[in-house]
């Protein structure tokens, strides 16, 4: 294969590249942004990063205490 054959190549990807990227549907930031932060308010008595958890054995993160020898 030339060089000019790879390039053409090349330049036909790129342009298939860009054209399935043209066709994805877009949202506005600032649309996108509102969404979220309904969501958050939405859901944040569900949320235990907020409100903690209700029990220490909720938590999957807590000190495991065990038996130690001095």
């Amino acid at each position: 294969m030339s060089n000019q054959a790879a390039n053409l190549l090349n330049l036909r990807k790129t342009v298939q590249q860009f054209r399935r990227e043209a066709a994805i549907d877009r949202k506005k930031v600032s649309f996108v942004c509102k969404e979220l932060i309904n969501y958050c308010e939405t859901n944040k008595k569900n949320d235990v990063l907020v409100h903690g958890f209700k029990s220490q054995k909720q938590n999957p993160f807590r000190e495991e205490t065990g038996c130690t020898f001095f």
